[in-house]
């Protein structure tokens, strides 16, 4: 046998004997190792937080496939690098692959770059996608690998680049979970706690640890998302002189906020847009709108109203598609939300529509929301049980007995100077009353009860009680009404939707127990009832309190000068606070506290 000549070809070997006829021998026997390669990024060397969180991944490094997801900005590849040099050490070899740069979204590139590290002699660049997948399974297949995909969008990225030996680890970093990946491992990135997001601030900004106060609001304002918090140290590490009041002061303004939170390399918005742009055309214009919603929330019902589209099944598959992106938030498939940031881009994205398309869908959404309002706040108010277990007792003479002295509710009697009144005779639509009674006389149940015979009227009025304990001061009162009402009874009343109801139902403010408040308090609130009534000239606002001279003197003057009427009768405190009696009772309170027999419950009315 002469000129023997050996051609590497994978497992076969080609001799050339007598110079002109060539067979294939397979030699047995094992492949020498791959090239060592160690391609991973450099560790985050002030990577900061999530202790708990590396240590549960730790115990997981076993398994074939870790897939860390989470929305834009949270911190997934800062996570994936620093838990991949944690187990490096017990691994032959490392590969990585960030899918965000390449320029061709299928594996061909990341087979392309691992079968050249690990075999560079037998790697071919032309060499078709099959072949590369088969030399990339028989390199890995003798030695432990590890191997960090990095911004992967789907599965079919992944499955071509599953090592061939089953002790290998592979590590990777999506927005969506890849949930039809077999074998995964998955794991849902969140937002960083309070303590690690100022850490991570001090940190990046190179100030001791707590050495700033404002630390907390800076990091509020970022949203707890890690990469915004790192602009945020980047920036006051640049500007030392900077303190984190003034970049808190400087991020106030939500119009400017994105374009704040970029430094160098780092942008919050470019982040935002990269999710944005793999979005469907469908899914594209369905954030936009999203950006419109006028609560943090918004339901399946809400993006129907802001799309003008009654078909409900391809209105969900748009906000699921948003979810899966991680754009959005929901815990139960109806009603999402966003964060605060993706908020912010949303709402920049929708001034690219054109203005009519925008107006029309905000219209719509008001229109919406005030419908769902109405129809949920009757149902709320008229079932209400102390109020329906028994029948109006308004037109029963005073002192009659209706019978039935155990029931829930009983009417009270105004008495306007010494001349009795029913409400309704108050109430006209520019209506402005103040009513005084003594303590326990009734003044929180004639509120509900405006409300409740409002509700049931179902005729073009409606009624709002306000418990005015829960005023902070404001100037305005109309923030004081959308946060009482919707909260007390779990419904949504944004601003611009209670300023619609204000101009399309006949509308009753009831504020109660103005006396509750502390007195410079008190003042300022009467003064802000004042500009309220002045602003909305056609609602009628009735005020109840106890008996209050300086109120029924000096307040009268300013609710007055804004269309306060002046009491028919001008009478002593005393008189005005005479407490009122209900039906069957035998005795009320008085502002003295004293007792005195009357045969009907009665309260003033200024």
């Amino acid at each position: 046998m002469t000129d023997f000549q050996p051609r590497a070809d994978g497992n076969a070997r080609q001799v050339n004997i007598a110079g002109d006829n060539y067979a294939p021998i397979f030699v047995a026997g094992r492949l020498p190792l791959p090239a060592t390669s160690h391609q991973l990024p450099p560790d985050i060397p002030d990577f900061t937080g999530r202790a708990g969180l590396v240590a549960e991944l730790e115990k997981f490094w076993g398994k074939p496939i870790i897939n860390l997801y989470g929305p834009p900005g949270v911190g997934k590849s800062a996570l994936a690098v620093h838990l991949a040099h944690r187990i490096s050490p017990y691994l032959d070899t490392e590969l990585y692959f960030d899918f965000s740069i390449a320029p061709d979204p299928e594996p061909r590139a990341a087979l392309a770059q691992f079968v050249a590290a690990l075999t560079p002699d037998e790697f071919n660049p032309s060499h078709p996608v099959n072949e590369l997948q088969a030399r990339y399974l028989t390199s890995t297949r003798t030695g432990r690998c590890l191997i960090l995909l990095d911004n992967v969008r789907e599965a079919a990225q992944v499955r071509p680049l599953l090592p061939g030996d089953a002790s290998s680890v592979v590590i990777v970093t999506s927005r969506a979970q890849l949930t039809t990946l077999a074998g995964a491992h998955p794991r849902r990135v969140e937002l960083l706690d309070e303590a690690e997001s100022i850490a991570l601030l001090d940190t990046a900004a190179g100030k001791p640890p707590g050495s700033e106060p404002a630390a907390a609001d800076l990091v509020a304002l970022c949203g707890h998302l890690p990469l915004a918090i790192r602009v945020a140290g980047a920036i006051a590490k640049k500007r030392p002189y900077l303190s984190y009041d003034r970049l808190a002061e400087s991020l106030q303004d939500e119009r400017t906020r994105l374009s704040s939170l970029a430094e160098a390399d780092l942008d919050v918005r470019s982040a935002f847009e990269l999710s944005y742009q793999q979005l469907t055309a469908s899914a594209q214009l369905t954030f936009r709108r999203a950006g419109l919603s006028l609560t943090p929330e918004f339901s399946l019902a809400d993006l129907a109203a802001l799309l003008d589209d009654n078909d409900h099944t391809a209105v969900a598959k748009a906000a699921y598609e948003l979810a899966d992106a991680q754009l959005a938030e929901t815990a139960d498939g109806r009603w999402f939300r966003y964060h605060d940031l993706i908020a912010l881009f949303a709402r920049e994205k929708a001034k690219a529509d054109k203005p009519s398309d925008t107006i029309d869908a905000a219209e719509r959404l008001v229109g919406h929301i005030l419908n769902e309002f109405v129809t949920g706040y009757r149902a709320a108010v008229t079932s209400i049980r102390r109020l329906t277990q028994t029948r109006w007792l308004e037109g029963l003479p005073f002192g009659e007995s209706p019978g039935f002295q155990d029931a829930p509710y009983v009417p009270q009697r105004l008495l306007c100077g010494d001349v009795p009144v029913r409400w309704q005779e108050r109430l006209r639509p520019d209506a402005r009353t103040l009513v005084f009674g003594g303590p326990g006389s009734g003044k929180t149940m004639l509120a509900e009860r405006i409300c409740f015979e409002l509700a049931r009227e179902n005729a073009g009025r409606l009624a709002l009680s306000v418990p005015m304990r829960h005023y902070q001061d404001q100037d305005d009162l109309v923030d004081l009404v959308t946060a009482s009402v919707g909260q007390r009874f779990n419904l949504r009343l944004p601003r611009p939707v209670l300023e619609v109801l204000f101009k399309r139902y006949r509308t009753v403010l009831v504020l109660d127990s103005l006396d509750e408040l502390p007195r410079p308090s008190r003042t300022r609130a009467t003064a802000a009832i004042g500009r309220f009534c002045a602003d909305h000239p056609s609602i009628a606002v009735l005020v109840t309190s106890r008996p209050d001279e300086k109120l029924q003197r000096t307040g009268s003057r300013s609710l007055r000068a804004s269309g306060w009427p002046r009491s028919p009768t001008t009478r002593s405190a005393s008189s005005r606070g005479r407490g009122f009696e209900t039906p069957g009772c035998t005795r009320g309170h008085t502002s003295s506290g004293r007792h005195r027999r009357r045969p009907g419950r009665r309260t003033r009315c200024s």
